[in-house]
C-alpha cells in the first residue's frame, strides 16, 4: 500500500511543480511519504482473519494488535506553499480525510474523482475553474467544503445534498451563477454556512448564511 501512495504523491509533486514549492521538506527524496512536509499519516492493522483495514483502538495494556500494522497517508497540508499546476486525478485513489491546499496558485478543472473518504477539503484562494463536479457529493464523509475565491463556473451541483455530514459550504468569489433550488435548500437545512455570490443575484440563494 505504502509503494502505492509513494507513487501517487510522486506524481502529486511532478503534476504541482514540487521543485518551486516554498517548503518541500523530503519529499521526492524520501521512500517514507509519512516524512513528506505537510503528510500526517495513521496507523491501521489489517486482520488476518479478513484482510479488511481496522483503524487501532488503543485500550489498555493489555492491547495486542492482530494482523499487519501500517501507516496510511490521512492528510495533505500544503496551504501558502506556493503550489502550482494541476490536481491529480490519483488522488482519488488515496484514503484521504483532510485536503488543505488553500492560497496557492493551483488551477485548471478539479479533478471529476476525490477520496471518498474526505471529511475536510479545502482549495480556496487558487485559481481553479470549470465546473464543481457532480462526484464530490459520493465524498459522504464531507463535513467542510471551501472552495471560495477561485475562478469556477457552473452551479452548485445537486449531488451535494447527499453529503448529511456536511456543515460548511463555501463557493464564493468564483464566476457560477444559477439557482440554488429550494428543494436543494430544504436537503441541506443541516448546513451551518453556505456562502454564494448572491448580493448582486449571479446567483440566487435564499438560504445563504452569506451572500458576497
Amino acid at each position: 500500500r505504502q509503494l502505492v501512495e509513494l507513487y501517487i504523491l510522486n506524481i502529486f509533486f511532478i503534476e504541482l511543480e514540487g521543485e518551486t514549492w516554498l517548503s518541500k521538506n523530503n519529499w521526492v527524496i524520501s521512500e517514507d511519504p509519512c516524512s513528506f512536509e505537510g503528510v500526517t499519516c495513521q496507523q491501521i492493522t489489517i486482520p488476518v482473519e479478513s484482510g479488511e483495514v481496522e483503524i487501532l483502538q488503543k485500550s489498555g495494556p493489555s492491547y495486542k494488535p492482530i494482523g499487519q500494522t501500517v501507516s496510511v497517508v490521512r492528510s495533505i497540508k500544503l496551504p501558502s506553499n506556493g503550489v502550482k499546476g494541476h490536481l491529480p486525478v490519483e488522488l482519488g485513489l488515496m484514503s484521504l480525510t483532510e485536503l488543505d491546499l488553500r492560497n496557492n496558485e493551483i488551477g485548471g478543472p478539479l479533478p471529476y474523482m476525490f477520496p471518498q473518504s474526505l471529511e475536510m477539503i479545502n482549495l480556496s484562494h487558487n485559481m481553479f475553474s470549470g465546473e464543481i463536479p457532480q462526484t464530490l457529493g459520493q465524498c459522504h464523509s464531507l463535513n467542510k467544503i471551501q472552495l471560495e475565491n477561485n475562478m469556477l463556473t457552473g452551479q452548485i451541483p445537486s449531488s451535494l445534498a447527499h453529503l448529511d455530514n456536511l456543515k460548511v459550504l463555501k463557493t464564493h468569489g468564483n464566476q457560477m451563477e444559477g439557482v440554488v433550488t429550494s428543494q436543494f435548500c430544504l436537503d441541506m437545512l443541516h448546513l451551518l454556512t453556505l456562502t454564494a455570490d448572491c448580493k448582486n443575484r449571479e446567483v440566487e440563494c435564499d438560504c445563504c448564511t452569506e451572500c458576497h
